[in-house]
Order: structure tokens, then sequence, then C-alpha cells
């Protein structure tokens, strides 16, 4: 199991980070076959398939939990969006 998966198509990864995704394509390939306890999102990714919060929109459709998510996200619209699902979702996104 993968712990930590960080996803942004432009800052640079923590060195803990155990998989990086830079676009939408690539974070969901990655939760489709690993399981991760905690999941790094931003929101912008420059990606016409999706964003942050569309990946968790896949996470909750598909059943797929983590023990924390965080939002690293500077997008003044997005972030609050994306912890307002987090929160609305926390049941089907976060697993103890």
């Amino acid at each position: 199991m993968a712990k930590y998966l960080y996803v942004d198509d432009y800052r640079m990864p923590p060195k803990c980070a155990d998989a990086v995704a830079k676009d939408y394509d690539s974070a969901i390939q990655l939760l489709k076959f690993l399981t991760f306890e905690i999941i790094d999102l931003d929101y912008s990714l420059n990606d016409i398939n999706g964003n942050g919060l569309k990946i968790l929109e896949f996470m909750v459709k598909n059943n797929i939990k983590v023990k924390e998510i965080r939002v690293h996200s500077d997008h003044e619209i997005g972030k609050p969006r994306m912890l307002e699902y987090i929160e609305d979702h926390k049941e089907q996104l976060i697993t103890e």
C-alpha cells in the first residue's frame, strides 16, 4: 500500500509523497490500482479532463476512501468548493 498521493501540476511534491500525479487522469489511474492513506490535492490541474473536485467526485462514485484528505490549493473558488464537498461526503471519503 502506498501511503501518500500528491496531486499537483505545478508545485514540487513533498519528499514524503509516495506517488505523484500531475493531472486528473494520472491521479485516477493511481487511485484505481493503489490504496492510499493520504491524498493531498490541488484544485486547478490545467487539465481539460478534470480538477481536484472531480477527483473527489470519482472517489465517492467508486467507493475509494482514505484516512486523510488535504487540500493545498490557492484557487479562491475551487478550494472552498472542495472543502465543502469533503465535509458533505465525509462518510464516503474518509475511513477510520
